[in-house]
C-alpha cells in the first residue's frame, strides 16, 4: 500500500491527474462518466476481507474500509499536491503521513473490543 501511494506521488503522475480532473469537468456537461472495474480496488477489497477473516482487523463493509484507506492514504496527499500544496514533497513526509493514517484506520479503530 505504502509503494502505491509513492506511485500515485510521482511529479509526472500528479500532473496527469490534475491534467484529467480539469477536462473530466468539461466531458461531465456531456453526461456522467460511467463507472469502469477497477482491479486494484478490487485486490484492496480482497486483502480487508482475508484481514478480517485472520482477525487483524474488525468485521464491517470489506469495500467501505478500502475506500476509506484509498481516500485517507492516497487521495489526500495526492488532492493536495494537485492543488500546489508542499506538505507532501518528501518521500519522508509521504511515509510519515502513511504511517499515522494506517495506525490510525488500522490499529487504533482495527483493534477488536
Amino acid at each position: 500500500m505504502l509503494e502505491l501511494l509513492h506511485v500515485n506521488m510521482e511529479p509526472e503522475l500528479i500532473a496527469l491527474k490534475r491534467i484529467t480532473f480539469s477536462e473530466a469537468v468539461v466531458f461531465e456537461r456531456h453526461g456522467p462518466i460511467p463507472p469502469e472495474p477497477d482491479p486494484i480496488m478490487e485486490k484492496l477489497i480482497e486483502a480487508v476481507s482475508e484481514a478480517q477473516e485472520a482477525g487483524t482487523i474488525v468485521e464491517g463493509d470489506a469495500s467501505a474500509i478500502a475506500n476509506h484507506l484509498i481516500h485517507c492514504l492516497v487521495a489526500l496527499p495526492t488532492t493536495a499536491a494537485m492543488t500546489g500544496s508542499s506538505e507532501f514533497d518528501s518521500r519522508r513526509e509521504v511515509e510519515a503521513h502513511f504511517r499515522r493514517t494506517w495506525d490510525w484506520l488500522i490499529r487504533l479503530n482495527g483493534k477488536k473490543t
